[in-house]
């Protein structure tokens, strides 16, 4: 119902100005929770969870640096530091069907796949006295995946990452 005041003579319509009040509330709560969510990290790379996390250290002489929360069908990277005397790096996990490996730098010599791990054969060459290995990949299911390192020396270390939808 429209009422006309005295003075400036403006038309108020108090309950539409109290749908729009609800609206215009329920609006900025949709924002607070798009912002609370891209703070979180859940719709992008971007965000306080997607803090890169390390497994093991320079003493045990495995080294891991991954990011613990990751989407899927985006490109993710796995970094891996290991003595150069070690030939080779294991990685073994339940979930290999969860991922698509797009690429391994430096390139291994050799790389057998089992039943539940992948063995990746490096050229002993490498000066210096650490290699750095770097796992690019993509994963394809949503849930965790959990992945286990070993080096021919028998150093292990576990990783466990959350693959969003």
């Amino acid at each position: 119902m429209k009422e006309t005041k005295e003075g400036l003579h403006l038309e108020e319509d108090m309950e539409f100005q109290k749908r729009e009040w609800k609206f215009e509330r329920a609006a900025w709560f949709i924002m607070l929770l798009i912002f609370l969510a891209s703070v979180a990290g859940l719709l992008g790379r971007k965000g306080l969870v997607w803090d890169q996390t390390t497994a093991g250290d320079k003493n045990t002489g495995l080294e891991a640096k991954y990011y613990q929360f990751i989407h899927r069908d985006t490109p993710a990277e796995f970094e891996v530091k290991m003595p150069t005397s070690d030939s080779y790096l294991e990685l073994q996990s339940q979930s290999f069907e969860k991922l698509k490996v797009e690429n391994i730098l430096p390139q291994p010599r050799k790389m057998e796949y089992q039943q539940d791990k992948i063995l990746l054969w490096f050229d002993p060459e490498v000066k210096g006295p650490e290699r750095e290995v770097k796992i690019f990949f993509n994963p394809m299911e949503s849930g965790t995946l959990n992945v286990g390192l070993k080096t021919a020396s028998g150093k292990e270390i576990k990783t466990s990452q959350f693959i969003y939808p």
